[in-house]
């Protein structure tokens, strides 16, 4: 086993989603800077994307 970097642990999930749901899946990028975001962007990127988190709520 290596190592892996530091960043590389916030990747995969959408890989993963399409692999054992078989349905399409989206990563949203939001925010600015690299991660992790500050939590003072969180309001912003929450009230951005409210439209988006209840679709999909519905779909």
């Amino acid at each position: 086993m290596a190592d892996v970097p530091y960043n590389s642990s916030f990747a995969g999930y959408k890989d993963w989603f399409l692999q054992e749901y078989r349905r399409p899946g989206y990563t949203i990028e939001a925010g600015i800077g690299e991660n992790p975001l500050p939590i003072s962007q969180f309001n912003e990127i929450y009230n951005d994307n409210i439209g988006i988190l209840v679709l999909g709520a519905v779909l």
